[in-house]
């Protein structure tokens, strides 16, 4: 056994180039894990930290029409009762809003002793005594005088805050991500609100989630991938009677957007290690080939054939345990540096990075035990070149359409459809390399394909070599058509992203100053403006967190209680303010037009008329035509608007239409627009000495940052792609120089029969340039339905938007040339070793 290990590590020792590339590669795979692990982490964190405290560990909100305190307390008492044991909790709230230092602010009202998180014991004073998600006791809050606040509010703790004329002490700030808003006891809350005592806004609900420990699991994994799970459906027969209930995620559309784009980067992360998944493989088949006669020698000795795979195995998991190393260091490295990337200019620290023992397993998992089983399966599959059989390709083929129709065809598989549609396409391109290379093969033979004649005979001499040896090019060709597949599918999602983010910014940045400021500050600054004439165009905007429900149009009442969250925004819309969304009442239909006589002339849309964004859209069913109730009011939709970039349901309304939704019109934004030939830098500067306290940017440089966001939004994404391509370079060098080796026998004969370098060099880049064209030819097709799948299927699903997919070369071009230029230089550089890996060989 000691002449056998020795044996291997001479192997090593003389075939270095290999075990290099192999480690590198391997350790790559592991890097990018280990670094969207990472960068996942950091975000889950951050997003666990801005959770608002009234909706940590409730999975639905329950609501009905007119829901009043009578209700609740009828719930809680069945539920007591055991008629829905799948509840797990119940809590009331009520919600409002109040100026809080010019400020509208929402408040939230909760009872925190029913709350679900309120399990920890602080002392007994009469009973349990529980703290709030704040980390407050609930005991506090029931004083009536203490409130936590949100941190946006930039109030600190212990100072006294006057809220509706009567003083309270502050006792916790948190991160909410809910912006203005402060947190009380129900009773507080009425009191502040002047509401009657009997309404509710909603019941806060923990509903027994049977995927929950599998969500745990897969976000523990990978961070965000919980998200790629469906939300829990509640079965209406279990609903109790007359209540509706939505998912917590609706009422944290910003937690949402950020868990997809985690559960986006988490899939393509996997990516590199799925293609050095593919290079420990090939180079594991390489290396029994090459040792197959050394082997021999030492079962001839008397050395058994379980020794030989365990020596050989070994070898692997020495390789693992190397790249395991490598790799983590590498991907700590790498999550630190998109990190930056990512918060470059935005002001925001850079979060710590450490290593647990999830970072630490998958390491292990995607380094040694990648490696592990590369090894088992070449030595399992040592001395059979037959191809994969036809049952089984027939079967993995029909498995792979049947997910690809459903991941397409049900929407409420959501993003793990999505992706498992993309994994399936991906199965059946790379089920066709193999059959391809060998009837490539049958043709070089000269049973098929091309005439002889049509080629010169070196040319045909590097065809053939390329495609001689399928079981040594098919793996490495496979990895490195799914990667330059995976860049094409992403780089035209994102140049169609850019170009979707050009046409938006071109429609909606029609100003050519933007100010932004507290209402006490932008409306005097906008009757200052008024008497400038250099400003003869002047927009104000103002936005409010508001409920909306939906009613289908014709119905007389309510069809569906759907109570979301949602930004309403508002401002004077003229004719060229709705074309920024791209509604124009000139183009409606004559009965539309009938129906909006009353118009005044500069007004695009009446009182009770709004314009939805798509995820509103989405998320509710809207057409144009519904009737949405906001409030006591109600508005019909007329036009529904892309909604790229828009991180949470939004709708616009026009000013005159916020009294009867009872809204306070508060202006915190405004558009100017400038004189012809004004100088609008000298405008912006006179605006900023007159009212220090506003921000003035021009219309170039929001452009110019907008970009800028753009760029660094997908920049992890680039970088990850980029290294499963880098990958994929490195499996097909292996794959060519274990050709080149294998052929050296026929390249000594050529030289010895008077064929120059130079002859000898376009047998080579023939031979490169094929396995390059044929890598590009299965690419192609498969990087073309990426991207639509991209486009139409994963970010609607993930996102709430559809991109309009555009086929720049700036999106497909830079993959394909990569991919291909890689393989011809992989093709033409030898291995510095290459004479004592032959020498092994042979």
């Amino acid at each position: 056994m000691k002449l056998l290990l020795l044996s291997q590590l001479r192997f090593l020792r003389r075939a270095p180039w290999s075990a290099i590339t192999a480690l590198l590669g391997v350790a790559l795979g592991v890097a990018s894990v280990i670094a969207v692990h990472q960068i996942g982490s950091a975000v889950v964190r951050s997003l666990d930290a801005a959770q608002p405290p009234h909706l940590a560990g409730l999975t639905h909100l329950l609501g009905r029409e007119a829901l009043d305190a009578a209700d609740y307390f009828a719930l809680r008492a069945a539920w007591r009762r055991g008629e829905w044991p799948q509840i797990e909790a119940l809590v009331p709230v009520l919600e409002g809003h109040l100026q809080v230092r010019e400020r509208r602010t929402r408040v939230v009202g909760a009872d925190w002793l029913a709350y679900p998180q309120s399990a920890t014991a602080v002392g007994r004073q009469g009973g349990d005594a529980g703290v709030t998600p704040a980390g407050v006791s609930a005991f506090r809050l029931l004083d009536g005088q203490a409130v936590v606040v949100d941190r946006a509010l930039a109030v600190p703790e212990g100072v006294t805050l006057l809220l509706a004329g009567q003083s309270f002490t502050v006792v916790g700030v948190v991160d909410s991500g809910l912006g203005a808003a402060v947190f009380v006891d129900i009773a507080t809350a009425y009191r502040l609100l002047d509401a009657p005592y009997s309404t509710l806004s909603f019941v806060g609900a923990r509903w027994r989630d049977p995927l929950a420990r599998w969500r745990v699991m897969l976000d523990a994994l990978m961070p965000g991938f919980a998200a790629g799970l469906p939300e829990t459906a509640l079965p209406a027969q279990r609903m109790p009677a007359g209540f509706s209930a939505r998912a917590i995620a609706s009422e944290l559309p910003a937690a949402a957007f950020a868990r997809s784009i985690l559960f986006n980067l988490g899939a393509l992360g996997l990516l590199a290690l799925v293609v050095a998944w593919f290079l420990v493989y090939q180079v594991a088949l390489i290396w029994v080939e090459r040792q197959r006669r050394v082997f021999a020698r030492f079962h001839a000795l008397g050395v058994s054939v379980a020794e030989l795979r365990l020596a050989f195995v070994a070898t692997f998991a020495v390789l693992g345990m190397l790249a395991t190393l490598i790799g983590v260091a590498l991907g700590q490295l790498l999550a630190l540096a998109l990190i930056r990337i990512s918060v470059a200019g935005l002001g925001d620290a850079v979060p710590a990075i450490g290593l647990d023992g999830w970072v630490l397993a998958k390491a292990v998992i995607s380094g040694f035990g990648v490696c592990l089983a590369g090894g088992l399966m070449a030595v399992g599959r040592a001395g059979q070149s037959r191809a994969v059989p036809g049952w089984l390709r027939l079967t993995v083929s029909g498995a792979a359409v049947v997910s690809l129709a459903i991941g397409l065809g049900v929407e409420a598989t959501g993003l793990l459809g999505g992706f498992g549609a993309i994994l399936a396409l991906s199965v059946l391109a790379i089920l066709t390399i193999r059959p391809l290379l060998e009837r490539l093969r049958t043709g070089a033979r000269g049973k098929a394909g091309v005439a002889p004649g049509l080629f010169g005979l070196l040319t045909r001499m590097g065809l053939r070599e390329a495609v001689w040896q399928p079981g040594v090019v098919a793996v490495a060709l496979a990895a490195l058509a799914l990667a330059i597949a995976t860049g094409m599918g992403v780089g035209l999602m994102v140049e169609s992203l850019r170009g979707d983010f050009a046409r938006m910014l071109q429609s909606r940045l029609a100003g050519d100053l933007y100010v932004a400021g507290a209402p006490e500050v932008i409306e005097p600054a906008a009757r200052w403006l008024a008497t400038q004439p250099s400003a003869p165009g002047i927009s104000l905007h103002g936005q409010a967190q508001v409920r909306v429900g939906v009613q289908a149009a014709g119905s007389a009442g309510l069809a569906a209680v759907r109570d979301l969250p949602a930004n309403l925004g508002y401002g004077d819309f003229d004719a060229a303010e709705g074309r920024r969304y791209g509604f124009d009442r000139s183009s409606t239909a004559h009965e539309a037009l009938a129906a909006h006589e009353t118009l005044a002339a500069h007004e695009t849309l009446a009182a009770h008329e709004t314009l939805v964004n798509e995820r509103l859209a989405r998320q509710l069913d809207l057409r144009v035509g519904d009737i949405l109730t906001v409030a006591a009011g109600r508005l019909e939709v007329v036009h529904v608007f892309s909604g790229f970039g828009d991180v949470e349901p939004r709708l616009l309304v026009d000013a005159a239409a916020l009294p009867a939704l009872g809204v306070l019109p508060l202006y915190d934004r405004m558009t100017v627009h400038g004189a012809a030939g004004q100088d609008v830098a000298t405008l912006a500067e006179a605006l900023v000495r007159q009212f220090p306290g506003l921000d003035v940017t021009a219309r170039e440089v929001v452009r110019q940052q907008a970009f800028a966001l753009f760029d660094r939004t997908f920049a992890i994404t680039r970088a990850l792609t980029l290294l499963a391509l880098l990958v994929a370079v490195v499996g097909i060098y292996n794959a060519l120089t274990a050709l080149r080796l294998n052929q050296a026998p026929t390249q000594r004969l050529l030289r010895a029969q008077g064929l120059s370098r130079r002859e000898l060099g376009w047998v080579v880049l023939v031979r490169s340039a094929t396995v390059g064209g044929l890598a590009v030819l299965v690419a192609l097709p498969l990087g073309f339905a990426m991207a639509w799948m991209l486009c139409h299927v994963i970010n609607p699903r993930a996102f709430g938007w559809t991109v309009d997919l555009q086929l720049p070369l700036a999106g497909w071009l830079p993959p394909l040339a990569l991919g291909l230029s890689a393989a011809l230089l992989a093709g033409l550089l030898p291995a510095p070793s290459e004479r004592g890996e032959l020498d092994e060989a042979g």
